[in-house]
């Protein structure tokens, strides 16, 4: 085994505001770009004391008066194996800084001026503006008095355009090895060939436009088999421009095909954060979630909230030409899609929380979630969809989709089988398949306005509009307000379905669907089926 010292910019750990030691503080040791202060990232630690024997350390570290490392009151040099990221905090554990990772990369330091150590730093009074990567402390720039720690940097400082022409993904990236803030500026627009969230990652687009490079590119692509955590994506308009092919072997799978343009394509993430964005002309996806396998990382703690998407799942004809929506092909035009239609055994798409988003104007399913474990959609104004406005499906449980607005489905595609208003269908037989759907308001959809497929199944308090009124195929025999249909191998299924207001249907107000005496209980009431045909259990 071979082991490298952890290097400190001095022999203490130094506060940025007069460089002063940090008294009393923490000190994480952990694997490269994953956060060290959580147990499970934090790296194996030797501790070398005065006498030079070497001994097994524990975290944090904890320092001195004088800001030293120490082990029971002494100081000591510490010791690691390999690269590693590392975290000090205050006495007050507030952050003074963070290095992701040991190993910077050659290319970053070949674009930023590279010093040693904090004293090596050159007059700040003469070098007002100016920015330097610290070995071990990270980029810091002048404020014209002092040198301070550079909370954010520019993909300009790493040779970014912005001109709408040239490849910006090397230069996002670099800004991203510095470990701080990368800001955009809100006048450019970046083409991507596909730049790489590391963990710890937060971009601020203030208004900037992304788009891929190429028919096909990604503009963000994240698929690292040790995860990804901590990354924050905020402020940007991510724009297809109506321009691009489709892809040529969609099949199930909605992440997996070739061609179109997709904004942000991630897996083996947690703690993602992607909010107050934009969304529009893309000929593929909007926000893809793959689906890991068993045996890898899962995606956990994804939040997607408060954005905007429109036009998602068509293309320009020429110049000067609308847009206009495409051909349809399965996995094509979804504005958020989490997992996919290939069969797991388990799920691995945990911890999700989709809302107050607004989505508009879509070729496909406007939220899609499978292999969902404790999933909430609330609150977002879903409009104009060719399909379903949302689908939860594979091996998904412990659903609650409530207040969202479902407004206006077109029925363009098969509507003998699409067009469900909210739709919670999970395929596997063995997952405790738990569903709430709870005060929404569901106006115009082509089939179904709730359709349940579980095992434990709850429907209250939504407010239902005119079923299957643009639906000129079906039978009115087949579309309902409220389709409930046990999961076929769980015999002693529930449903309540309790205090709705379907209104208007052109078939069946609740449908009951009941095969091999798998219902063990059912409640239906309090429910107001004005204008509907019946309600009826089969």
């Amino acid at each position: 085994m071979s082991l490298v010292n952890v290097e400190f910019p001095y022999n203490f750990a130094p506060g940025f505001d007069r460089h002063q030691p940090i008294a009393s503080g923490y000190i994480y040791i952990g694997e490269p770009d994953l956060d060290p202060e959580i147990g499970a990232n934090q790296k194996t630690i030797y501790f070398v004391q005065e006498d030079g024997n070497e001994v097994v350390g524990s975290q944090p570290i904890r320092t001195s008066a004088g800001g030293v490392p120490t082990y029971n009151g002494s100081p000591v040099a510490i010791k690691t194996e390999g690269d590693y990221s590392i975290k000090v905090l205050d006495k007050n554990s507030v952050q003074v800084y963070y290095s992701p990772n040991s190993n910077v990369p050659e290319a970053l330091l070949n674009a930023l001026q590279t010093v040693d150590t904090l004293a090596e730093l050159p007059d700040a009074a003469d070098n007002s503006g100016q920015v330097r990567y610290v070995e071990g402390v990270g980029v810091v720039r002048s404020d014209g008095s002092d040198w301070v720690p550079d909370v954010f940097v520019t993909p300009a400082m790493f040779g970014a355009k912005g001109d709408d022409s040239t490849d910006d993904a090397p230069a996002i990236n670099l800004a991203m090895a510095t470990g701080v803030a990368v800001i955009f500026d809100g006048s450019k627009t970046y083409r991507s060939s596909g730049f790489t969230p590391i963990s710890g990652t937060r971009l601020l687009g203030r208004g900037a436009r992304l788009t891929q490079h190429s028919d096909g590119d990604r503009i963000i692509t994240v698929d690292d088999a040790l995860g990804t955590s901590d990354v924050e994506i905020t402020g940007f308009v991510f724009d297809g421009q109506g321009i691009g092919s489709f892809g040529t072997s969609p099949g199930t799978d909605y992440h997996g095909f070739e061609g179109g343009n997709l904004a942000i394509y991630a897996k083996h993430i947690d703690r993602w954060h992607i909010h107050h964005n934009e969304f529009r002309n893309l000929t593929n996806i909007g926000i893809s979630i793959d689906t890991p396998l068993i045996s890898e990382v899962p995606n956990t703690n994804i939040w997607i909230t408060d954005n905007f998407f429109t036009a998602i799942g068509g293309r320009n004809t020429g110049v000067n030409s609308p847009y206009v929506r495409a051909d349809f092909a399965p996995g094509e035009g979804l504005p958020i899609a989490i997992g996919d239609e290939s069969l797991r055994t388990q799920t691995v798409n945990k911890l999700i929380w989709i809302a107050r988003n607004r989505i508009s104007n879509a070729l496909n399913t406007l939220i899609s979630v499978g292999n969902g474990d404790s999933v909430l959609i609330q609150d977002n104004i879903l409009t104009d969809t060719d399909s379903n406005f949302i689908q939860v499906s594979t091996n998904s449980s412990y659903v609650i989709v409530t207040g969202n607005i479902c407004k206006d489905c077109t029925c363009k595609f098969d509507p003998t089988i699409e067009g469900r208003g909210i739709s919670i269908h999970p395929t596997a037989t063995g997952v405790e398949s738990h569903f709430v759907v709870s005060n929404n308001i569901i106006s115009k959809s082509g089939l179904y306005a709730i359709d349940l497929r579980g095992e434990r199944m709850v429907a209250t308090g939504n407010q239902i509009f005119q079923t299957g009124i643009n639906n000129t195929v079906a039978s009115p025999t087949a579309i309902a307000d409220i389709n409930a249909d046990p999961q076929p191998s769980k015999h002693d299924s529930r449903a309540l379905i309790a205090n709705n207001r379907p209104n208007g249907s052109q078939g069946h107000g609740i449908l009951l669907e009941v095969t091999n005496d798998n219902l063990a209980g059912i409640s239906i009431v309090g429910n107001h089926l004005g204008g509907t045909t019946k309600a009826s259990i089969q």
